[in-house]
């Protein structure tokens, strides 16, 4: 279950302190892969406890007139006129760096079920913000690129 790097990781670290029992540095080496692997680990099981849960969605079939996961939406600041356009995904592919938000973040809740032309406001760390939805497109995995 431990993917192969990690395993060789491991398995380096402990041929090192075998071959100088006198150098105490590969047993640090041993600790750190073995705190490595732990994390491997644990971030295996929590994957595999969600995937039970998980829906496979293909986002290239996807149409709506309404913002749903997998649109791409364009918002635009009614205060300052800025605009910003996201694609909704789910919260493990998300990444706001790449222009795509989670469905279960505060705006992207905000934007769910929502219309063209239709007002959202959203809480965020400087305050409340409201914004027009100007757009809703579905440009699947083609608009991820």
């Amino acid at each position: 279950r431990l993917p192969s790097h990690g395993t060789r990781l491991i398995n380096s670290a402990l041929r090192r302190a075998v071959l100088d029992p006198c150098d105490h540095r590969p047993w640090l080496d041993v600790a750190a892969a073995r705190e490595r692997q732990g994390m491997l680990e644990a971030r295996i099981n929590h994957i595999e406890s969600r995937m039970i849960r998980f829906d496979i969605i293909d986002i290239d079939t996807l149409q709506s007139e309404r913002a749903v996961f997998g649109a791409t939406v364009t918002l635009e600041d009614i205060e300052t006129g800025e605009q910003k356009t996201y694609t909704l995904l789910g919260p493990d592919e998300a990444d706001h760096t790449k222009g795509t938000i989670s469905i279960e973040s505060p705006v992207g809740r905000a934007i769910l079920g929502k219309e063209e032309g239709d007002e959202i406001s959203v809480q965020v760390p400087k305050g409340r913000v409201d914004y027009e939805l100007l757009s809703i497109v579905f440009n699947g995995t083609a608009g991820l690129k």
